[in-house]
């Protein structure tokens, strides 16, 4: 009964996009000097989160990502979503012009389900467009976490 329970708190997430969240985690080690006490909290939330994949971390619920302002009003975003039943890599852009208005589009560039039978989209795309945005760019964090929930041990 413990293997297949373990079996439903993976997400289907293959080798070559599992070796493409290695280097997420790289990226995201690189830059936690430059952030602040807050960010690098949520950080090491969703490196433990990513660290563990493709087992579920309970409690986990974070988006977590990097935006960068082109002009007033005009900017792009790279942004993580986990929780413990999705995974997603999302990029976007708002546009703005003052005669005409905004406009804002996004992107799912990849996406896991607990119990899913596949993954969809690549993780290197999402990486290739977020490092395009990352330094010295804003980080954007948010954290609707249960950290009593958290499992903070390492397997």
């Amino acid at each position: 009964m413990e293997i297949e329970e373990a079996v439903q708190r993976q997400f289907p997430i293959d080798n070559p996009a599992l070796d493409g969240v290695a280097r997420v985690v790289e990226r995201i080690r690189s830059a936690l000097p430059s952030l602040n006490p807050r960010q690098v909290y949520i950080a090491s939330l969703v490196l433990l989160a990513l660290e563990r994949l493709p087992i579920s971390t309970p409690g986990v619920n974070l988006r977590f990502g990097v935006l960068r302002r082109h002009s007033p009003g005009n900017y792009v975003w790279a942004d993580i979503e986990i929780c413990s039943t999705e995974f997603r890599l999302i990029s976007g852009e708002h546009i703005y012009d003052p005669d005409v208005g905004g406009d804002t589009s996004s992107q799912t560039i990849f996406e896991a389900f607990l119990g899913a039978e596949e993954s969809e989209g690549s993780v290197d795309d999402w990486l290739a467009f977020a490092e395009t945005i990352l330094e010295p760019n804003l980080v954007e964090a948010q954290d609707n976490s249960d950290h009593e929930e958290i499992d903070w041990s390492i397997d």
